[in-house]
């Protein structure tokens, strides 16, 4: 018995991008002790995330590998909008139909395509 590695995209051609995360940064403050309020000692916080980037091309098996605690689910979260990123971006590619019915919403849909997650609010989620 063989074993042989074979490449998803070498059997079909794969889209463009639908989803792409640039330089995401996730921080948890750290609750300060009196003595740090006192002495007006600087917020401290725990670096969850610490830029990361990747995109996601429609039809791709995406996994998101790592040891424990190096900030997986965290990332996951700050793609669903579950946690507030402290600094980056996420961007997704939504359908024709679907952006066009965003655009008449007036949801800032980029001449690319790409929609800006952190700028959808309210009524666009529904």
């Amino acid at each position: 018995m063989s074993i042989g590695v074979v490449s998803l995209s070498e059997r079909r051609q794969l889209g463009g991008d639908v989803v792409r995360v640039e330089d995401l940064y996730v921080w948890f403050p750290l609750r300060r002790s009196l003595t740090e309020l006192l002495t007006r000692r600087p917020r401290r916080y725990v670096h969850a995330v610490d830029g990361v980037s990747f995109a996601i091309r429609e039809g791709e098996v995406f996994c998101l590998v790592g040891e424990s605690g190096c900030g997986k689910t965290t990332t996951g979260k700050a793609l669903l909008r579950l946690v507030k990123p402290t600094r980056g971006r996420v961007l997704f590619r939504p359908s024709r139909g679907l952006a066009e019915q965003l655009r008449s919403m007036g949801a800032p849909v980029r001449d690319d395509g790409f929609v800006d997650v952190a700028r959808l609010k309210g009524r666009y989620l529904r």
